[in-house]
């Protein structure tokens, strides 16, 4: 069965992704973070991928990123999804950057009333619940929230 867990450390490399990791973990730390970008690593089941993510992260742990894992495959809709990943962030924070947390935590707040009235509405009126009947139910939504 060990054959089939991924590895979790690039010192036991057996499928020549540690080159590739770090160009990968290298551009990840010299991309501008203003700029969004996105990095996709398919293939198919056992192919590495969770290993190739592995390796990546043990990289990226010893300069200037923090990885935070997020698993978004078990949550049932947009709302839990998006608090989950609040959480998970806020989580990963140091506790030596209580004004970074105290911002993140701000933001998050910020954005979950309004993100919570417009998925209500847009899932409201998805159901066929005409917007007179809506907009009220996703504005106390949002002040719940």
């Amino acid at each position: 069965m060990d054959g089939y867990l991924p590895l979790t450390s690039i010192e036991s490399d057996k499928l020549h992704f540690s080159t590739k990791a770090k160009e990968i973990a290298k551009f990840i730390e010299v991309v501008p973070n203003n700029i969004p970008y996105a990095i996709s690593i398919n293939g198919s089941w056992g192919a590495g991928k969770s290993t190739m993510l592995n390796f990546i992260e043990e990289e990226l742990n010893t300069g200037i990123c923090k990885v935070v894992r997020f698993n978004p495959w078990m949550i049932n809709n947009r709302e839990e999804l998006i608090l989950y990943l609040f959480e998970e962030i806020y989580d990963c924070i140091d506790k030596g950057y209580t004004n970074a947390k105290e911002k993140f935590k701000s933001y998050a707040l910020k954005i979950s009333s309004p993100l919570a009235k417009l998925t209500t509405l847009a899932v409201s009126m998805s159901q066929g619940v005409p917007a007179p009947v809506a907009n009220p139910v996703a504005n106390a939504v949002g002040d719940i929230v």
